[in-house]
């Protein structure tokens, strides 16, 4: 069972870790499942030449109700998570 969000109950996204081959030192990684299916690829933003956005997780790539016109950056993985 997910977390209550208002009158929606939003799934349990339960993370694997993975290496993600960006070409650059951003290699940590974790994929997202929504209901046992792939949802979300997240990759750690360490390279120094993200500055300000550096140490947060990026949405490499969404699926489903992750898909988004823009890829955001999350401060935390719990907030990925939400």
């Amino acid at each position: 069972m997910g977390k209550p969000h208002g009158d929606v109950v939003l799934p349990t996204v339960p993370l694997q870790p993975v290496a993600v081959m960006t070409g650059s030192q951003d290699q940590e990684g974790r994929l997202g499942f929504a209901d046992g299916q792939l949802a979300a690829v997240l990759v750690h933003l360490d390279d120094a030449v993200h500055e300000d956005e550096r140490d947060g997780w990026f949405l490499e790539a969404g699926f489903g109700p992750c898909s988004q016109s823009h890829q955001p950056v999350f401060g935390s993985l719990a907030d990925a998570q939400a």
